[in-house]
């Protein structure tokens, strides 16, 4: 099977022990994007978990990356470890692979080609990841039960968009931006909404504030330039001024914003903020089928509620 046949499959991540408490630490996927993206698979302290593409795993991972039984969580004195159990294509903590290493909050933990992210605790990421898996199910529920009743539902109206990135991301902005206008998206883009003469920032941050939703372009290339990070900024007062944590959505063109050390020393908390949200990934946009896809679920949290 070649790369471009299993990339493309729908990981089914299945968990097969009954749910435990929800004080526990848990693994949340956030890649690939498919059914199960944002799924949150709780961890008990005290019993080992396992995780392979076997069904009498523990968490079982539709993959043909992942071996069968494919690494294992467990806990020494209270602390989370991961162990390979030796794998075909290994285990990753941070791009690092591994055979026994400790796991840390926010710590990123590859499986073959899947990623889980690791929370070592209940708290307000956590329930920020519940929130996301639980509408993005509900959205797919309704088209669900659109396509069986044969309705169509027109939708009156979608969230409005910022779009924010780099000059080196412009070519995959330009394209997303039609995009999202071509299926009702109100965005602001600079390339054709700036007003000639005005102070970029203060431009950009009283458009910020008046849209429903501010995407954030982010590669190597671009997440550490001034524009990028401002933009970061004034998204993330705003979330604290509101007590949200939903205005901003970071899309990804690589894997840079999963790395540590990308945000300048006065800004690591805008590394912590962007990694514990679900990032849509568009790393292979040039792919129309693939940026088609990605476009949809990007519409789907950009959706209001619509008339029959």
């Amino acid at each position: 099977m070649s790369d471009e046949e299993w990339r493309s499959r729908i990981v089914r991540v299945q968990v097969l022990k009954a749910k435990p408490t929800r004080d526990d630490a848990a693994l949340v996927v956030i890649y690939p994007t498919g059914d199960d993206f944002g799924k949150i698979v709780t961890l008990q302290p005290s019993t080992e978990t396992t995780i392979g593409r076997s069904t009498k795993v523990d968490i079982s991972v539709d993959r043909d990356s992942v071996s069968r039984e494919h690494c294992r969580i467990y806990t020494v004195d209270g602390e989370f470890f991961v162990e390979d159990m030796g794998s075909t294509n290994g285990t990753y903590v941070n791009d690092v692979p591994i055979q026994r290493c400790p796991l840390r909050d926010s710590d990123f933990l590859k499986t073959g080609s899947v990623i889980f992210k690791f929370l070592s605790s209940n708290g307000i990421e956590r329930s920020y990841h519940e929130e996301i898996h639980r509408e993005l199910q509900d959205a797919r529920a309704r088209r669900a039960a659109e396509t069986l009743s044969g309705q169509v539902t027109q939708v009156t109206s979608m969230l409005s968009a910022f779009i924010a990135y780099g000059e080196p991301d412009v070519v995959f902005a330009r394209k997303l931006n039609a995009a999202l206008k071509e299926h009702g998206v109100k965005t602001w883009f600079y390339e054709d909404d700036a007003v000639p003469g005005e102070k970029i920032h203060r431009q950009a941050a009283d458009k910020i504030n008046k849209h429903d939703r501010v995407i954030v372009i982010c590669s190597e290339n671009s997440i550490g330039r001034n524009g990028v990070l401002t933009e970061i900024d004034v998204t993330l007062d705003r979330e604290a001024a509101e007590g949200s944590l939903t205005r901003l959505i970071p899309v990804s063109l690589d894997r840079a914003v999963f790395k540590k050390g990308w945000a300048p020393a006065d800004r690591q908390a805008f590394e912590v903020s962007l990694t514990r949200r679900n990032v849509l990934l568009f790393d292979r946009w040039q792919d129309d089928a693939v940026f088609e896809k990605q476009l949809r679920r990007l519409l789907g949290v950009l959706q209001r509620p619509g008339e029959i």
